[in-house]
């Protein structure tokens, strides 16, 4: 290799002479600005790298879960069988610690609230009317209890709700276990059923 073109390469920054007379690599160096701009760069990327480790894998953002109607059942020594019962819990109700009211609809079988298929006129079951007027701020998170009962009620059928089905609502589940905090409705059947537990319960403190 020339003087000359020993000379155009050291000027390019790309070949510089080392102590023994020897030729080494080196990178050219880069203008001011370009230089700041890395530095920059460094700086932010450190200071943005833990948030981005914390949005790719920190703690996912709490969900609220969607109401939901359950179908359970209770071994009534009164009636001596098991008795069906729908149960309706609001919102959230896994991941809140929140205590709720409970209204108990009558009818006379418990998959009459929850079926949004029962009869023609439907347009959803309990969960869509309820949801609905949560939504629209006219009522607030209760829980609804759907026991199916006969038709017409039995004393028999009153006495496992007031002494079985009441009571272990308010043990399993997070209830204002209060009789100023427990409402009743009824259809059809169920609403005839709802006047007569009314008489049944007047004395009582349920």
């Amino acid at each position: 290799m020339n003087s000359d073109s020993h000379r155009t390469q050291f000027e390019r920054g790309t070949i510089v002479p080392s102590h023994k007379n020897t030729l080494c690599v080196s990178r050219p160096l880069l203008p001011v600005s370009v230089s700041r701009f890395i530095r920059k760069f460094d700086s932010m990327r450190a200071r943005l790298l833990p948030t981005l480790l914390l949005l790719l894998f920190g703690p996912c953002p709490l969900v609220t879960q969607e109401s939901r109607i359950e179908l359970h059942n209770l071994s009534s020594a009164i009636l001596g069988t098991q008795k069906n019962f729908n149960i309706f819990l609001p919102d959230g109700y896994d991941q809140e610690d929140e205590r709720y009211p409970v209204v108990y609809l009558f009818r006379g079988n418990e998959r009459e609230w929850a079926n949004p298929t029962e009869d023609g006129s439907r347009r959803g079951n309990i969960k869509t009317v309820a949801d609905g007027l949560y939504g629209e701020g006219k009522i607030g998170k209760v829980i609804l209890v759907m026991p199916g009962l006969s038709e017409p009620a039995t004393d028999q059928d009153f006495a496992f709700v007031l002494n079985e089905l009441i009571p272990y609502i308010d043990r399993s589940y997070r209830t204002l276990p209060s009789r100023w905090l427990r409402g009743m409705d009824g259809f059809s059947y169920g609403g005839l059923s709802v006047l007569e537990y009314i008489s049944a319960i007047a004395c009582t403190d349920m």
